[in-house]
């Protein structure tokens, strides 16, 4: 049975979609952690608000303010280089595989300004709401590094993402 494309998906009505024999439905790309290295990717980004705590002598006051978040949605499509001290038994990533990388709040803006500055710049775009509204249906293929960092409080892992360069799959109105 042939699988459909995205395009044939969207097309669909709700309930056509969950008519669908489900072989025919494509599995969803894997979301990965990708190792400290170069990728040529598809990237997209969009914008959001959420709820953040308010906290007052590092204690939550039970208050929340509204913050904003980018998210940054990339695709790989050809993995590059890896830091071979990085991969850890880790199996790398696969062309089609996705992974995000997020930035919260006021703090995440100022790191959302210096990893995708280069970005903006060949966009000639200032402002990061007018990136994330050009990039939201409009990907543009970017050669990233990213780098993995371990936070020693927590253990949690991060991604930082820097564009090396970029180009657009449909050119942008300006």
């Amino acid at each position: 049975m042939t699988q459909l494309t995205q395009d044939q998906i969207k097309s669909l009505s709700a309930v056509e979609l969950l008519d669908l024999d489900m072989d025919m439905i494509p599995d969803a790309p894997d979301f990965v952690n990708p190792q400290t290295g170069i990728y040529l990717c598809d990237m997209k980004l969009s914008q959001g608000t959420y709820d953040a705590k308010v906290y007052q002598d590092g204690q939550p006051t039970g208050e929340t303010v509204e913050e904003v978040k980018l998210t940054s949605i990339l695709t790989i499509k050809e993995v590059l280089d890896v830091a071979e001290a990085d991969l850890d038994g880790d199996a790398l990533p696969n062309a089609g595989d996705m992974f995000t990388v997020r930035y919260f709040g006021r703090s995440g803006m100022q790191n959302a300004k210096t990893e995708l500055a280069e970005l903006g710049a060949a966009l000639n775009v200032k402002k990061l709401s007018v990136l994330a509204e050009t990039l939201r249906n409009n990907p543009a293929e970017v050669v990233v590094a990213l780098r993995r960092t371990k936070r020693e409080k927590d253990g949690q892992t991060y991604l930082g993402v820097k564009v090396l360069s970029l180009t657009l799959n449909t050119p942008v109105a300006q």
